[in-house]
């Protein structure tokens, strides 16, 4: 099991693939991202440029469907998390050293600056957000890609008499 800094990068680095495809910043990135889960083997680093084009051929598919695209995104962030967790895992500690600063260096060059996107009629932070039901039944709901803390509603005091 990953140390969860390793875990956190993986997930950073998964949103990060489906935010860049598409972008200017796409074939920098795309082969960087390739060198880095080919760990020097030229046949790993063809299937994983492969792979990467195929998530940015799915996001093309969805353009002018802004909700479609926000969900496909979502899905491919998932999907290369996985990629990047199931990367780390299997390398000694030493390569995952390597890897994770490979990543992060990555990430440095290429993320999307602070602010994010949402869907529309959504909203995306980089820091905390409060989504509350004032009601005894009522239910408040949202989409996290991040950190997430459930809090209950007090419920009010009984009327005194």
């Amino acid at each position: 099991m990953l140390a969860e800094t390793l875990t956190a990068l993986a997930a950073a680095g998964g949103a990060a693939v489906a935010q860049a495809a598409g972008t200017d910043a796409w074939s920098g990135f795309r082969q960087g991202m390739a060198r880095l889960i080919g760990q020097g083997d030229p046949e790993r680093e063809q299937d994983a440029t492969r792979q990467l084009e195929r998530t940015a051929a799915l996001l093309a598919a969805e353009q002018g469907d802004d909700e479609a695209r926000m969900l496909r995104q979502v899905e491919q962030s998932g999907v290369w998390q996985g990629r990047f967790e199931s990367l780390l895992e299997s390398l000694d500690d030493a390569r995952r050293g390597q890897a994770a600063a490979g990543l992060r260096a990555l990430l440095q060059t290429y993320a999307e600056p602070a602010g994010g996107a949402s869907a529309p009629g959504g909203v995306a932070a980089n820091r905390d957000v409060t989504n509350r039901a004032e009601a005894r039944d009522g239910v408040a709901t949202g989409l996290n890609y991040g950190g997430f803390i459930f809090q209950v509603p007090r419920l009010p005091d009984p009327p005194q008499g």
